[in-house]
């Protein structure tokens, strides 16, 4: 019985491991030019499930998003772009997940994963389903478009989505500054490893105080 037990543990953490590794990996993608100067204010998952929902403590919240009100502010004064990254679980194993493990949590298409106010405002918002905001290409086709060489990261979640994307960003020559002050989920063990992986690569911190 305990065998049987620990067999059926170990192939639902392998199943585990097959959904979560493609939604975890980092993009390489083709270098972009040196010539591209132009910054842009990146957004990353502040949807309504993702705020209301999760486990971030309600002062920390309303912190962050007083900061990424501001940077958007700032952005639009001074003609910069502003993009916004929208995630939807669309994998089947994920949706699956989803609905088992995280109450429906991001699931594409549902009210919970609109983008909240003033960030459902801004003039750019790109779909992704993974944590990698460049994994399908759109980013990069839009970036190149609006001729950007440098991105201004906020969002969640720190150790998520917004170290997966700014190590891809990293990956194909942008220039990166994570605004610390305008990201949440830093608390944990996570952070602090992909902070100092990122940093070593070349990314800047950056915050208002």
């Amino acid at each position: 019985m305990v065998l049987a037990l620990i067999l059926i543990a170990l192939l639902a953490a392998g199943v585990l491991a097959m959904i979560l590794r493609p939604v975890m990996k980092v993009s390489r993608g083709a270098p972009i030019p040196k010539n591209r100067k132009r910054s842009a204010l990146l957004l990353i998952d502040l949807q309504r499930d993702f705020l209301e929902r999760g486990p971030y403590p309600a002062t920390e919240r309303a912190a962050v998003m007083r900061r990424v009100s501001a940077l958007i502010a700032a952005a639009q004064v001074t003609g910069r772009p502003v993009v916004a990254l929208r995630h939807g679980w669309r994998d089947p194993g994920m949706r699956f997940l989803s609905k088992l493990a995280m109450h429906g949590t991001g699931l594409a298409g549902s009210p919970g994963a609109a983008l909240v106010s003033p960030i459902d405002d801004v003039d750019h918002v790109i779909d992704k389903s993974v944590q990698d905001g460049f994994a399908d290409g759109t980013l990069d086709a839009l970036l190149d478009y609006l001729g950007v060489g440098a991105l201004e990261i906020a969002g969640l979640d720190a150790a998520a989505c917004v170290a997966t994307t700014a190590e891809a960003a990293l990956n194909r020559g942008y220039h990166v500054t994570i605004r610390e002050d305008a990201i949440l989920g830093r608390a944990g063990r996570l952070w602090p490893r992909r902070r100092a992986r990122l940093v070593k690569r070349g990314a800047l911190l950056a915050s208002a105080s």
